[in-house]
């Protein structure tokens, strides 16, 4: 699999994704709306900022085209 060109093509936009959602959930747990221990309690934010938010419509529209690629891709492999 790490051999594969199209991980080696894509493995830096997956680290620069996975580094954007971090960043977007540690500043909504901090700075928003607050986090919940391991025990259970809830913790206020250090700052009040509004919630950092993606629109559902982008990823709603390009999931049947992606499916169809990635079943594709899997047929013809």
């Amino acid at each position: 699999m790490y051999k594969s060109g199209v991980v080696r093509q894509l493995v830096g936009e997956c680290i620069f994704i996975g580094f954007e959602a971090t960043s977007i959930c540690f500043f909504n747990a901090f700075c928003s709306v607050g986090y919940d221990d391991l025990v259970g309690i809830h913790h206020e934010p250090f700052f009040h900022f509004q919630t950092l938010k993606l629109p559902i419509q982008p990823f709603t529209l390009s999931s049947p085209a992606l499916g169809l690629l990635l079943g594709m891709f899997l047929v013809f492999r």
